[in-house]
């Protein structure tokens, strides 16, 4: 009698694992599908558990702080130039981040500042380099693409259209 409830509760016990398993490699594991530029690099950072608390300085230049929030995820998407590492201020890198809670959206123009979605330039250029509130074009999610659309926010901007596949 002990026998099948031990072989049921072993089973349940499985299950449950693997459900979890590949509940959380939804998020974790993904291909870039766009694009990247010759001499560069593409990379996605997932942070899960992290929102993003963005604020403004004396000056009124942007910036963010993540904080600890249970649900939410920071998505960072950064391209970088691949440079010299013997050359001090030959870098240059865009950023576009925005927190989420993980299920399907559709964001276009304003409604880009629900998901506080930003752009940071960081590189030696005046003028250039800083944060930016990205209020113009689209963004959706429907659980397995991500697909970004961004309107030119800086000169030679590298990121416009952004790809990503989760498995």
């Amino acid at each position: 009698m002990k026998y099948p409830i031990f072989v049921a509760f072993l089973l349940l016990s499985l299950t449950s694992c693997i459900t979890q398993k590949n509940a959380a490699a939804s998020w974790s594991d993904y291909t870039i599908t766009s694009e990247c530029p010759e001499d560069s690099s593409c990379k996605l950072e997932l942070l899960e558990g992290k929102s993003l608390l963005v604020k403004s300085d004396d000056t009124g230049h942007l910036y963010y702080n993540l904080e600890d929030a249970p649900g939410k995820t920071v998505v960072q998407y950064t391209y970088r130039t691949i440079t010299d590492a013997a050359l001090a201020d030959a870098g240059y890198s865009e950023t576009i981040v925005f927190e989420t809670d993980g299920k399907p959206f559709k964001y276009k123009d304003a409604d880009m500042q629900k998901a506080k979605m930003l752009f940071n330039v960081q590189c030696f250029c005046r003028g250039k380099a800083g944060i930016r509130k990205i209020e113009h074009g689209t963004a959706t999610y429907d659980g397995k693409n991500l697909h970004m659309e961004i309107p030119g926010l800086v000169d030679d901007q590298k990121t416009k259209l952004v790809n990503i596949t989760f498995n």
